[in-house]
């Protein structure tokens, strides 16, 4: 099989928003944007309503993977084993023993992570991550045995 190699040029385009632009003759989109809007599903979503191919997962696909929750939820679905993990809602108290995480589910993967190992940790945990919306992601602890 012969390839034909296609004399494109690239072009590095600065997304800070929705309100981007694309060249108009955009053939592909190469995603290298983490965290919200990058991997939330929010820009394929955009990309997607453009008709703008692009790399990496769907939008759908991809606000399944970048809610903590969710994705919990989904591994506990398949079976496959995760530490164990709960969700608390303002004014709720998290159930796992000392030292535990808290988490806020649809931020990138440090925002809003706290490591709670005594009472006095958690209201400024559980402040900061609610300051990211109305549930936490509470999970077991393991630290690193070496």
């Amino acid at each position: 099989m012969r390839w034909k190699r296609l004399e494109r040029s690239s072009q590095k385009i600065d997304v800070t928003g929705p309100d981007f632009t694309l060249p108009l003759d955009a053939g592909l989109v190469f995603n290298i944007i983490h965290g919200t809007f990058g991997e939330d599903g929010e820009l394929q979503e955009i990309l997607d309503r453009k008709g703008i191919p692009y790399t990496g997962e769907d939008a759908e696909g991809s606000r399944k993977a970048f809610d903590k929750i969710a994705t919990k939820a989904a591994f506990d679905s398949a079976g496959v084993p995760t530490s164990a993990w709960h969700t608390v809602g303002r004014g709720e108290l998290p159930r796992l023993d000392y030292p535990f995480v808290v988490k806020a589910p649809r931020q990138g993967s440090s925002v809003g992570v706290h490591i709670v190992r005594s009472a006095a940790d958690l209201p400024p945990a559980l402040d900061d991550c609610f300051l990211y919306g109305d549930h936490v992601l509470v999970e077991a602890f393991f630290a690193d045995a070496n």
